[in-house]
């Protein structure tokens, strides 16, 4: 198990009522759990009603959720009480960093737009077009993306740096920005400050930040600036259509 390679102390169950069960008993014995990790989809009882019926327990409303994911957006994880969510397939340095963010204290869940909940990624045409704008100096990361967005039957423009990205954005409208964090010139968290002084037209665009697995402190800093989420380096193709559907899908997204 993952958690165990990580150092932590880890039980494991198959529902979300033997979760309960286990949850309640150890507090009972005096052994509290700090943290659970719960799968969306489960028999009997789904994740988001396991994350409601924990945090309605004054006895173990304390312990801090994770939400487990095969696409996201499906429901708004933290109205059901979870402090963060991770996709699968989970990978070691983005669990790490995520349950030390958490354990702090430290939300991890955006709030997804209602419109948006349902809309579960399961094939790379999400039946809408947005407009992309991507800021990412790695010409090979570039290729990548830009390829995945175009498979994905969306437009996109490419941004080198944070200034290239802010004379685009002064051109035309854009649904969604997928911002780099290090850029030469202009960075992504200096870039996404400056955007939020724009015209409102230009400044509530949602920006979704790319971040590598192991800087932790990068992920809190894309929040503070008001980035709106963030997707983990390597891209995984998942991930980012999830973050595409729930950001780009809803009212910046009509039909062209």
């Amino acid at each position: 198990m993952v958690g165990l390679r990580l150092g932590f102390v880890c039980e494991e169950v198959d529902s979300g009522l033997k979760a309960l069960d286990l949850l309640r008993h150890a507090e009972v014995e005096g052994n509290p759990f700090r943290l659970a990790i719960i799968d969306t989809h489960m028999p009997e009882m789904d994740g988001a009603r396991t994350g409601k019926a924990i945090k309605a327990d004054p006895r173990i409303a304390d312990i801090v959720l994770v939400c487990l994911s095969s696409a996201g957006g499906e429901h708004n994880p933290r109205e059901a009480g979870f402090s963060g969510y991770i996709l699968k397939p989970v990978r070691r340095l983005q669990l790490k960093a995520l349950l030390a963010e958490v354990l702090r204290g430290e939300a991890r869940v955006p709030l997804i737009p209602a419109e948006a909940r349902h809309q579960v990624v399961e094939s790379p045409k999400p039946g809408f077009a947005a407009r992309i704008l991507l800021a990412e100096d790695n010409p090979v990361n570039q290729k990548i993306v830009v390829r995945l967005i175009e498979k994905a039957g969306h437009r996109i423009d490419v941004a080198s740096n944070g200034n290239e990205a802010l004379e685009l954005l002064a051109r035309a409208p854009y649904d969604l920005i997928l911002m780099d964090m290090q850029m030469p010139l202009m960075n992504g968290l200096e870039a996404t400050m400056q955007i939020r002084k724009l015209a409102e037209t230009v400044r509530d665009t949602p920006i979704v930040a790319m971040t590598a697995n192991a800087m932790a402190g990068d992920r809190e800093r894309c929040i503070k600036v008001g980035m709106n989420d963030y997707i983990s380096k390597p891209l995984r193709a998942e991930e980012l259509y999830a973050a595409i559907t729930r950001w780009a899908g809803t009212k910046h997204a009509l039909p062209r």
